[in-house]
């Protein structure tokens, strides 16, 4: 409303109150706003009145060549001249605009509908003639000029314009695309003949489609090209080809979670490649055999998908169309990504984005940015590097309007790394503010689970019911997808405490052990889904209903998918190894055996690819081995202290406080006396408990009724008087301190309070 009602205004602090007052009941404009902006214009002569209506009729600012060019008499030059001296209109570059956007809103609530329509009429005329009075980019001009059609009343040429700027605009804005096509689809009931000659109905359906695809709008898009389908007889010549009708309806079928989607898409995929005619197009041929060679590819028919994508680049470049040829290759570099050719798939994928700016394709370019961070990815181990890609592509997006459209595919893989990296709150700051309440596409699905991952993560109260509501959504034909959300529900189910969420999930994850998984991200992601297992099942070892699955079995089956999974990976060192050394040290674990060897392993791996999220629970871990064990005191209070840190960092709370009630237990090294309670004053005991209990300087403030400055003064004064390096160690300290005060007052052989 704020953000609303600024532009609105311009910051005038009377028109914002005046907005601000209609907001609750609904007016566009207020009539005390609405009368005030109308009498100024009140006092100007008929001439002027006339040009400001015609300006507010226009909509943007006109030269006065294009005034001239739509004014009706004489008069003009002395109407311009009494409007500025009114200070109603400002000119800037040679160009009229109102003093205030405002002053237009009113004049146009003013206008008779008879004579609004003759203005946009006058005004759609001197355009369609002569597009250059409108001084602006092509993109512009068209959709100025269809909207004055549209708002004339004139159905012909408001359907006729919406098609010809639509065709302009559907590549850089494909949003916008798609709101002209669903225009002129509708003006098109009501006429008896379809007007447009160059482009059929079939094709508008068609190209309607793929901006309501490009927009994430999956459900309009297989709607739209349904029509299509059926508007176009099969056998015949005329666009759009059957055979890229099917090509478009698999792609659309790869973003549902329909129980067969899969199937539906690959044979989709078939059926466009079986449909192609001699007279179809070269961009028809190209894209069909390019969609179905990625198709076959991720499937495992790597050498049949590769001949069919060689064959479509060779037929793209002859054609010579720059789109064509950034969509072929595009789709290269994610075939050449799946058979482990990864300085391949990037050298693909930048060729593809750079053809992409050229052409202000802003899909193909988004696309091309998801690609390329995986490839690095996979080639350096790094998710920094991940990261940085992601980020770039998401700031282009964001440039186009398209962060959380186009982009949403891009923008979950970024908040998926920085899940990974700790970088938590911008995480949720990705996420959107309100979520749909009927998730109906893979990604919106996606959006719910990462929240409800992070919000568990954070400490933030989740619904224990979401999980099995979650599990509903599972898609269960796309492995990529699926692996991946199981490896997100699994240990959500777990946190939650959802038995029965997570033994089905568990045995989803394990069936899909025995199918063949050849896409590089599903087989890794299906080893993070098992490792989930393994935690979940060990943490339910001591309950009176333990899960049914056997550990040992599952850490078989997770060993055998990792052995097949790591060999699409090129780096070094990945994620998946830490993950992978995890489920060893927990299945020992298991089985009473308490070392940590297994958990230093996964920290090293955890460290180096830049999983802060994963290395603070490993380093806790293995702190809490050598706390069980009594061994290595100060290797135990190090790794606590670091596992600490990186959990405050964070914010991840429930982890903080697990790690600080095990961190009172530390024993202290040998040579170290505990420090005596005698040495701070009564408010600084106060505070150092406050401290042990995990209460921030901004909570600590506000139980003892002090300020936040204060209560920091009191922290280091503490810190610096136990010689505690920082709030961990002091909280160690309090604990060494509470359990000795005790053992004092109930004697020798009393058994020491539990931290």
């Amino acid at each position: 409303m704020a953000s609303e009602i600024h532009r609105r205004s311009g910051g005038n602090p009377l028109y914002c109150e005046f907005l601000q007052d209609a907001w609750s009941s609904g007016e566009t404009l207020p009539n005390t706003l609405k009368d005030l902006l109308l009498a100024r214009t009140s006092r100007v002569s008929a001439h002027a009145r006339s040009l400001l209506e015609l300006l507010a009729v226009v909509g943007h600012p006109a030269s006065e060549d294009m005034l001239a060019a739509l004014w009706d008499g004489d008069g003009l030059t002395t109407g311009i001249r009494e409007a500025v001296a009114a200070k109603l209109l400002t000119c800037r570059d040679g160009h009229y605009q109102f003093r205030h956007s405002l002053i237009s809103e009113a004049l146009l609530g003013e206008l008779l509908p008879g004579s609004l329509a003759r203005l946009h009429r006058r005004v759609a005329r001197a355009l369609t003639m002569h597009p250059a009075l409108a001084d602006d980019t092509t993109h512009l001009v068209s959709l100025r000029i269809a909207n004055h059609w549209y708002a004339a009343g004139e159905k012909v040429e408001a359907l006729k314009t919406a098609v010809h700027a639509a065709l302009v605009i559907d590549v850089s804005s494909p949003a916008d695309a798609l709101r002209l096509y669903e225009r002129a689809l509708d003006l098109a009931h009501h006429l008896q003949a379809w007007p447009v000659r160059e482009v059929g109905r079939a094709e508008v359906l068609r190209r309607a489609a793929e901006a309501a695809f490009a927009s994430d709008d999956v459900t309009t898009a297989r709607a739209l090209v349904h029509q299509a389908l059926g508007e176009t007889p099969a056998g015949g010549h005329e666009e759009p080809s059957r055979a890229l009708l099917y090509e478009h309806l698999g792609r659309y079928l790869e973003g549902s979670n329909g129980e067969d989607s899969g199937q539906e898409c690959r044979e989709c995929y078939e059926r466009a490649r079986s449909a192609l005619v001699t007279s179809d197009s070269p961009q028809t041929w190209a894209r069909v055999l390019c969609s179905c060679g990625l198709s076959r590819v991720v499937t495992g028919d790597t050498d049949g998908g590769m001949a069919l994508l060689t064959r479509a680049r060779a037929i793209a470049a002859r054609s010579r169309d720059l789109h064509l040829q950034a969509i072929v290759d595009m789709n290269l570099a994610e075939a050449t990504s799946c058979v482990r050719e990864l300085e391949t798939s990037i050298k693909y994928a930048r060729t593809a984005r750079d053809v992409a700016f050229r052409i202000d394709c802003t899909d193909v370019a988004l696309r091309t940015y998801f690609v390329e961070a995986r490839a690095a990815y996979l080639v350096s181990g790094r998710l920094a590097d991940s990261v940085r890609i992601r980020r770039d592509g998401l700031r282009f997006a964001g440039q186009h309007g398209q962060a959380y459209s186009g982009g949403t595919l891009l923008r979950l893989a970024l908040i998926e790394d920085l899940i990974e990296t700790g970088g938590w709150d911008e995480a949720v700051g990705l996420l959107p503010d309100r979520l749909p309440g009927n998730p109906k596409s893979i990604l919106e699905t996606e959006e719910h689970l990462v929240h409800c991952y992070l919000a568990a993560h954070r400490g933030l109260p989740v619904d224990k019911g979401r999980a099995s509501e979650l599990q509903r959504l599972l898609p269960v034909d796309n492995l990529v997808h699926e692996t991946y959300f199981l490896s997100l529900l699994i240990p959500l189910a777990s946190t939650l405490g959802h038995r029965q969420a997570v033994e089905e999930l568990s045995d989803r994850a394990i069936e899909l052990t025995g199918r063949a998984v050849p896409a590089p991200g599903a087989g890794l992601f299906l080893v993070h889904a098992l490792a989930a297992v393994i935690e979940a099942h060990c943490d339910r070892a001591d309950a009176e209903d333990p899960c049914v699955h056997s550990v040992p079995e599952v850490l078989r089956l997770t060993e055998e998918a990792y052995a097949r999974a790591r060999t699409s990976v090129v780096a070094e060192v990945e994620l998946t190894d830490g993950i992978m050394e995890v489920a060893r040290a927990r299945a020992e674990r298991y089985r009473g055996v308490l070392r940590t060897d297994h958990w230093s392993r996964a920290a090293a791996v955890f460290r180096r690819t830049g999983a802060l999220a994963r290395l603070a629970p490993a380093l806790f871990r293995a702190g809490q081995v050598l706390v069980t064990r009594q061994a290595e005191p100060r290797r135990a209070r190090e790794l606590l202290d670091a596992a600490h840190d990186l959990a405050v960092r964070m914010g991840a709370e429930p982890l903080r406080r697990q790690i600080e009630l095990h961190a009172g237990r530390a024993a202290p090294e040998q040579d170290e006396a505990p420090a005596a309670v005698l040495d701070l004053t009564p408010r600084q005991s106060e505070v150092l408990e406050l401290i042990a209990h995990g209460l921030t300087d901004r909570e600590i403030a506000e139980e003892l009724t002090i300020s936040t400055r204060t209560a920091n003064s009191h922290v280091a004064h503490i810190l610096e008087r136990l010689g505690a390096r920082n709030r961990s160690e002091a909280a160690i300290r309090y604990h060494q301190m509470h359990r000795t005060a005790v053992a004092s007052a109930t004697g020798p052989d009393a058994p020491a309070a539990d931290a």
